[in-house]
């Protein structure tokens, strides 16, 4: 474990590799009253029926702080009854990260929450996590990924999914618990948008196949009306929304809200879309764009984008573009804050490296151009989590 006894933390080291004996956890649990922050992320063998054993530890009468931090990320064999027990034997958590156990659905979640602040579940590809190359040379900068085999593929998914779906909602008050953020990751029956509560800052729903109303009926679709603190919104992969309801959904921001991070990669994005993606009103303080995989994308397209935001551009991806020319570098504007492009798979890459290299350093002196997709969040290794 990565803590001590005096510590507030305890996380188990290289549980994917080494399971320990349920007995030892239970034991470091109990001799931890004063524990604040519990990770037992990668525990594949940590059994369901144990979890009771867990519960009753950290709800013991011994412990003299409540859990705010329970990570149980990749806990397999952990149902639906043995994370309703955790929430009820640690009322006062803030965070819950539950992602890659394939068994759990909305009835996991009947209990309650009433200050759970962060709340992540679903399904995730491999992370991937940029790491420097000490060999820099001229703003061109190769990555490595973790995870074997993703310098050849992008999409391996753990395997199982859950069972989530639009009724999802927390017991507790009536207006739900104050969620600032809120990660679904590719669940399969999360076909329309749960309840948002108007407290969020997060909102990622990647690989989730929403969808919009009818086309006549779009009018009327206001699902992000209530979010007017949202920050960042991540729809990457969610094919089955169109441009139109795509464009929707961002205008039913209301008009206080202004974005951060947009992830729309691997999405339906039309020409339109991306035209009129400047002018939205939530998205005029953008920072972190990612639009890998975006077949609509030219290279005046990516011109008028990159110059709406080139005050405040920080990160932008744009690998997988296939539409993509490569002739843009003549004409694109100053970009003083940037510090990272991914350019994968591009005309920008490859045998155009040279030119990106000479374009980057009059552009944008400071960013690094990196040669794999641009995982913002970093796998949410940290939560709440910290951006690229």
């Amino acid at each position: 474990p990565a803590s001590d006894r005096r510590s507030g933390s305890f996380r188990l080291v290289d549980a994917r590799v080494v399971s320990p004996p349920v007995v030892h956890v239970l034991r470091a649990v109990a001799e931890r009253p004063k524990l604040l922050q519990l990770d037992l992320s990668g525990f594949a063998a940590f059994p369901a029926g144990q979890a009771a054993k867990l519960a009753d530890v950290l709800a013991a009468p011994a412990r003299t702080h409540p859990l705010q931090v329970l990570r149980l990320r990749g806990c397999r064999l952990l149902s639906d009854t043995s994370i309703r027990r955790f929430l009820l034997s640690c009322p006062g958590l803030t965070t819950l990260d539950i992602a890659d156990i394939p068994k759990l659905s909305n009835a996991a979640l009947k209990a309650p929450a009433e200050k759970l602040g962060i709340f992540v579940a679903g399904t995730f590809t491999r992370p991937m996590v940029p790491q420097v190359d000490d060999r820099r040379q001229s703003g061109i900068q190769s990555i490595a990924v973790a995870g074997e085999g993703w310098a050849e593929t992008r999409t391996k998914e753990v395997a199982g999914t859950c069972k989530f779906s639009p009724c999802l909602q927390f017991q507790g008050p009536v207006s739900g618990p104050p969620l600032t953020h809120l990660v679904l990751a590719s669940c399969p029956d999360l076909s329309s948008l749960p309840f948002l509560p108007n407290t969020l800052k997060h909102l990622d729903f990647r690989g989730c196949p929403l969808s919009g109303p009818a086309e006549s009926n779009l009018g009327q679709w206001k699902p992000l009306s209530a979010c007017r603190h949202l920050e960042v919104l991540s729809l990457s992969g969610c094919r089955t929304l169109s441009a139109t309801a795509l464009s929707t959904m961002l205008q039913s921001l209301p008009s206080e809200t202004r974005l951060k991070v947009l992830d729309i990669s691997e999405t339906s994005v039309d020409i339109a879309f991306l035209r009129e993606l400047p002018t939205l009103h939530a998205t005029r303080r953008i920072s972190h764009l990612r639009m890998a995989g975006c077949s609509a994308l030219t290279d005046s397209l990516l011109r008028s984008i990159l110059l709406a935001f080139r005050e405040i551009l920080e990160v932008v991806d744009i690998s997988y573009c296939q539409a993509l020319d490569g002739l843009m570098w003549d004409t694109c504007p100053s970009l003083p804050k940037l510090r990272y492009i991914a350019i994968k798979q591009t005309c920008f890459a490859a045998e155009s490296l040279v030119r990106t290299r000479e374009a980057l350093q009059r552009l944008a002196p400071s960013a690094i151009a990196l040669v794999s997709p641009i995982d913002i969040f970093r796998d949410y290794s940290q939560l709440p989590p910290s951006l690229l």
